[in-house]
Order: C-alpha cells, then sequence, then structure tokens
C-alpha cells in the first residue's frame, strides 16, 4: 500500500510534522494536521453565609472523567461523542446560593482515564529530500547569497550563528580580577569566546503521525463550578491526581462574573500533576521557511578612544584605528585586548560589555541564508480529522480558578496545594491558583513550590494575601515565585515567604539561562507590599559559590512597599551564589529588591519604599 503523508509543526520544537496512515479510500477534510504553538497558565477563589446544604450522599463528583473520542463515519469525517468529561460538560454547578461540603477522601477521589497519546515518526530533512520524485518535489532548498541564488537543492543541517550570552549567564562567561586604582579587588564577568559561536540545529524535520487520534486529550475539564454559592472542600489525607493528556483547565472555578458571591474555602490535601499532549492545528499544506543566522561577527572594529595608546602584545593602539575581528581567532583577540584594558584600569567594567558588543552585529538580507519549501498538497492524507481539543495549545492549567468581583478562594491553614507538570521543562508548569478580573485569594497554609514544573499563584488584575508560609525553592532547586500582575493587581504578604537560591544542575532545562529565584514578580502596574511584621527571606539556607542567585521581589513596572522585614542570607549558611561583578547585574547577586525602570508608563506612578528593615545575614 501507499503511504500518505500529512504535514504537522511540532509543538515544542518547531519543526514541520508530516501526519500519515495508510491510504484506506476513505475520504474527507482536504485540510492537514499541523503541530501548532504552546502557552498557559491558570485559575481559582472562596467563602459563603448561606445554610449548609448536605449532600444525598457522599458521592458528589464523578468516579471517573474521561476525554471525548470520535468515530469515523463511512464518507471520511469525524464524529464527537457525546458522553465526556471536556469542554465543562460534567461539571458540577453551585448557583443557587448553596453550601456544598466536599471530603475527596470520602468517595470523591475520582479517576482520570486518557489515553491520548499520538504515534509520531519523526523524519530528517535528508529523509523528505528522497522522496522527491520528478513529478513531484516535497521539499526544496535553495542557499542564497547577496540575495541571489548561488546553490540550488542545497544540503542543509545546521547553521553557524553568534550570540551575546547574559553576562550574568555563569556557562558561558569567566570571572577576572584586578587591583583598582584605590588598591581594591575588583571582579567583572567577561564572556568565553568559545561559547559565543553556535552551531545551531536547524530542527527541521517531520514527525509523522500514522494514524487518525481517536481520543481527545482532557480539555476545559472543571470538576466543579461555583457561580452563586460555596464549595467548602477538605481531605485529611493526600489526594494525588495523575491527569495524562490535559489542557486549558482550572479543577474547581469560583466564578463571579455573573454578579453573585462565589466562594472556595480549601482545606484539602490535594496534589495534582497534569500531563501534557501535543497541539494539532489545520494548515494548508505548503510551508515556505527563510533560514539565516540572527548574528556575525563584525570584519573590524575601530579602537575607542579609552584605547589610544594603550600597548598589548607589542601593538600600541590609536582612537579610531581598524582592529580586525573576522573569526573567531580575532574575536578572542579583541577580547583578550579588552581584558587587558580593564586590568590596567584603562577601561571601566561597565565599558567592557559594551565595546565587545561591537565585534558581534546583527546580519543583513544580503548575508546568506536558506529558502526552504515544503509542499505535501500531493502526499497529504485527507482522512484525519481533529477535535478542537486536538487542536488546543496547552493553555492554562489550574487546581483553582478565581474570576469576578464576588469571587474569593481561601487556602486554610492545614491544606497541602500541590500543581505541577509531568513535563521537564517550566514553559508548561501548573498553577495552584490562579486569580484574575477583580477576585481574590488568601492563603493561610504552609504551601512549598519544590521545582520549576509548578508555580503557586498568577494574580492579574485581582488582590492575594498571604498569611501563612510560602516556602519556594526547597532543597535549593529551580522555581518560578508569585506573580502580579494588571494595574487592580494587589498581593499582600503578612506571613512569611522564604525564597531559597538554587544549584545550577537543578536548573530548569527550558531557561537554563535563568540565574535566579525570585519569590515575587511585580509588573504590569501592580502593586505589592510586604506587611508590618511580616518577612522574607532571602536565601537563608546559603548556597556554594558560582550557584544561582535568589530575590525577594523583582519589580517590573509596578510599585512594592516594605512594611517588614526582609533577611538576606543568615548568621551560619553562606550565600555564595552569583559572582562578585563590577557591573552590579541583579542576577550576579543574590538581593532582597531589584527593578528594572525600562519602559515606564509616562503616567504611571511607580514607587519601592523602605518603611521596614532590610538586613543582610553574617553569611549573606
Amino acid at each position: 500500500m501507499n503511504r500518505i503523508f500529512k504535514v504537522v509543526k511540532h509543538q515544542r520544537t518547531g519543526n514541520s510534522v508530516v501526519a500519515s496512515e495508510l491510504a484506506k479510500g476513505i475520504k474527507s477534510s482536504s485540510n492537514i494536521a499541523v503541530v501548532a504553538a504552546v502557552s498557559l497558565f491558570l485559575s481559582c477563589p472562596v467563602s459563603a453565609d448561606t445554610e449548609l446544604i448536605p449532600l444525598a450522599d457522599s458521592q458528589y463528583l464523578e468516579t471517573s472523567y474521561k476525554p471525548s473520542t470520535v468515530v469515523k463515519l463511512e464518507n471520511g469525517s469525524i464524529v464527537e461523542l457525546e458522553e465526556h468529561s471536556n469542554n465543562y460538560k460534567q461539571e458540577k454547578k453551585i448557583d443557587s446560593g448553596n453550601i456544598i461540603g466536599l471530603n475527596l477522601n470520602d468517595n470523591n477521589n475520582p479517576s482520570f482515564d486518557s489515553a491520548a497519546d499520538y504515534t509520531l515518526k519523526y523524519y530528517t530533512l535528508d529523509e523528505l529530500q528522497k522522496l522527491n520524485t520528478l513529478e513531484n518535489k516535497i521539499l526544496t532548498i535553495d542557499k542564497y547569497v547577496e540575495n541571489k541564488i548561488e546553490t540550488r537543492d542545497a544540503q542543509l543541517s545546521s547553521i553557524i550563528d553568534w550570540t551575546l550570552p547574559d553576562i550574568a549567564d555563569l556557562d558561558s562567561t569567566g570571572e577576572i580580577s584586578w587591583q583598582n586604582e584605590a588598591g581594591e579587588t575588583d571582579t567583572l564577568r567577561v564572556y568565553d569566546t568559545s561559547k559565543i559561536q553556535k552551531v545551531t540545529n536547524t530542527q527541521l524535520g517531520a514527525y509523522v503521525l500514522q494514524e487518525q487520534p481517536y481520543e481527545s486529550p482532557f480539555y476545559h475539564l472543571t470538576l466543579v463550578r461555583v457561580s452563586d454559592g460555596a464549595l467548602n472542600l477538605s481531605a485529611n489525607d493526600i489526594i494525588d491526581w495523575n491527569i495524562n493528556h490535559i489542557k486549558e483547565s482550572s479543577l474547581f472555578i469560583a466564578d463571579a462574573t455573573g454578579g453573585k458571591q462565589a466562594d472556595i474555602n480549601a482545606s484539602s490535601k490535594l496534589h495534582v500533576t497534569f500531563g501534557e499532549s501535543p497541539a494539532l492545528s489545520l494548515s494548508s499544506g505548503e510551508y515556505a521557511q527563510k533560514i539565516q543566522p540572527s548574528y556575525k561577527l563584525a570584519e573590524y572594529v575601530l579602537a575607542d578612544k579609552t584605547l589610544n595608546d594603550f600597548e598589548f602584545n607589542d601593538i600600541a593602539y590609536k582612537t579610531g584605528e581598524q582592529i580586525d575581528i573576522g573569526d573567531r581567532q580575532g574575536l578572542e583577540e579583541y577580547n583578550q585586548l579588552l581584558i587587558a584594558a580593564v586590568k590596567a584600569n584603562r577601561l571601566s567594567a561597565s565599558r567592557y560589555q559594551e565595546l565587545f558588543s561591537l565585534a558581534v552585529v546583527n546580519v543583513t538580507d544580503n548575508d546568506p541564508y536558506y529558502h526552504v519549501e515544503l509542499n505535501i498538497k500531493s502526499l497529504e492524507d485527507k482522512s484525519i480529522g481533529l477535535t478542537d481539543a486536538m487542536k488546543a495549545g496547552i493553555g492554562r492549567r489550574a487546581i483553582f480558578e478565581v474570576t469576578g468581583d464576588n469571587a474569593t478562594l481561601t487556602i486554610e491553614k492545614g491544606a497541602d496545594i500541590v500543581a505541577k507538570t509531568n513535563a521537564d521543562s517550566g514553559q508548561y508548569r501548573a498553577f495552584n491558583v490562579y486569580a484574575h478580573d477583580g477576585s481574590s485569594v488568601t492563603h493561610h497554609a504552609d504551601t512549598i513550590v519544590s521545582d520549576y514544573r509548578g508555580q503557586n499563584a498568577y494574580v492579574s488584575e485581582a488582590t492575594y494575601t498571604n498569611t501563612g508560609l510560602l516556602l519556594l525553592g526547597k532543597d535549593n532547586s529551580r522555581i518560578y515565585g508569585d506573580e502580579v500582575t494588571g494595574s487592580a493587581g494587589k498581593y499582600t504578604n503578612q506571613g512569611k515567604i522564604a525564597v531559597e537560591a538554587f544549584d545550577l544542575n537543578n536548573n530548569d532545562p527550558s531557561n537554563s539561562s535563568g540565574l535566579r529565584n525570585i519569590a515575587l514578580t511585580v509588573s504590569g502596574n501592580a502593586s505589592a507590599e510586604n506587611g508590618k511584621d511580616a518577612v522574607i527571606t532571602i536565601g537563608e539556607n546559603g548556597i556554594g559559590k558560582g550557584q544561582g542567585t535568589a530575590t525577594g521581589v523583582h519589580v517590573a513596572k509596578g510599585s512594592f512597599i516594605n512594611n517588614g522585614d526582609m533577611v538576606i542570607g543568615s548568621d551560619t549558611n553562606p550565600l555564595l551564589g552569583g559572582v562578585g561583578d563590577s557591573t552590579y547585574s541583579v542576577e550576579t547577586v543574590s538581593n532582597g529588591i531589584s527593578a528594572i525602570l525600562n519602559g515606564l508608563d509616562d503616567n504611571a506612578k511607580y514607587q519601592i519604599i523602605n518603611n521596614g528593615t532590610i538586613s543582610i545575614g553574617k553569611t549573606g
């Protein structure tokens, strides 16, 4: 039998993907499946004073939840069967002012059954080129120089690119030290030129979906929605849910967008692992892509005035004199010149990075590039159909979501809430709480965020108050702290937040350039406060030299007031993460508060005020 192909774009790698199955003569849509991009976020709230209405029996939730399935008709089209849990179809509704008490240990520990795992086979560019025929060219690669074709049917496996990593990136820089003019020792992060050249795999290829998927992932899965009333959620013993293949879902929602009071009070011990599923979308069957490095080395730079009459390697440099770069050897020689000038106190530490960056410049349209065309119209599989859930991106995934002015969520003392993704990537992390659009959250519990796969709270145009304990980065792991954004966003700490620095071996592989754990990020004109008698500790457990750092509050277009205590380090555990650096990058040392002042709104008022204490431990 002939094998028919359909192109798909892989969500995580960005690769073009080819869907295929054996030709069966079944007619269907002529569209083809393509794996699309991904996003994410999450949600939750709680409270009420109405009469408690007991459940008719202890069974309230479904015994099991299943995503939608499809059948294929004789004409090749697919039909989604009615019985499923997607699109909120099996959510319980609290919408009559009543209060429901739900104990997850009392016959309300459902199963989540999903087998939405697609069978994909990867085809390299070489393998795709071998599918070309005289009548049908599937893959064409042409190399252009100065906007003219130099080579037709070129081979392409990788390209040479250049990059300027963050100067605080410990993997791409080294450290120098020298005596400054005052006789003191200064240190500076300098570039390692061997880490600036990048051989970039173009990641062009095709994943082949070999058969019609008949089961969707979970999508818009909600167990309980409160729109008028309250849900009291409890569980004395830990409930551990593993939900494979799930997108865009909040399990418990307090939704006051209809104007009624909607509350969730959670004293439960609930751990949820959210699985992943690729996003598929429909495409035309034709793809064209220009592949070109982002940067190149300058042919030369002009000597800065700070180098006038400076001698290095028996050469006396003059202002404006041409210094050849051209290749990595030239770049390394230029780097050593700048380092020598810094150590001789001829060049300031802050100017080093500026002058080095002149040697790595943007490419232009006249620089070489590859034009790649993938045309699978003649190979497309017309029989595969996709549901909305199959096509959706990862989206928001949270245990709790809270939305609307009268929506509240209370995480009670004794609760144990943990959301995480099963992916080894913080890009797809899940959230304990997603609060937005006027809602409010109060957190009384002790909550631990143990690594980058989960985040406690994302607060957008809503309020969040912590009176309990947030422990972020236990065991020196990489984490993502709480976030508050939007002009109506307000975050208040009235308890304790502890953020630890992290071991670089525990970094998020999808964001390995990130060097610090941040307890709270304030952005989008939001505001935050560390209240009176509240405390934020930064790196209390310490970290070894050259490891990651920690920050209490990072302000990016927002305001922060400290009325309590902020403590950096401790008196007993050395906080040695990061590096000493005369450029004072906020990522190279642990700090209580950091701020970015770029792109501030002209009419907005921003303030960072310390009415409390910010102290540094003896080992901080």
